[in-house]
């Protein structure tokens, strides 16, 4: 498969957007956004920049998340899921390490 077409499809499927929602925040065609995932056609770069600004990653960020498996570390993995969440999502996310800190200190403290 071609990486930037599983990329996008992954991050379209991610952020919960139908192909019909994606082609119009892009301005393609839901058939455009179809064939992509059929991989019949290839975005052109400036497409592929449209994509990123609504699904909100950079296009360091989307180029950056298609490291070959053998050069990914856990923390990459950590830091792309991280990349692209939602504000709310990782609002949620670090309450959540708060409090896990937050236990660590106190059981340290004991």
């Amino acid at each position: 498969m071609n990486v930037v077409l599983e990329r996008i499809h992954e991050l379209r499927v991610k952020h919960g957007l139908t192909k019909t929602a994606m082609a119009e925040k892009i301005g393609v065609t839901p058939t455009t956004v179809s064939n992509w995932d059929k991989q019949d056609t290839m975005p052109a770069l400036s497409v592929v920049e449209r994509f990123c600004d609504a699904v909100g990653v950079t296009i360091s960020q989307f180029f950056g998340g298609m490291k070959k498996s053998a050069d990914i570390t856990s923390d990459d993995v950590f830091l792309n899921e991280w990349r692209i969440l939602t504000d709310t999502e990782k609002q949620a996310v670090e309450k959540v390490l708060d409090a896990f800190l937050g236990h660590a200190e106190v059981k340290e403290n004991v």
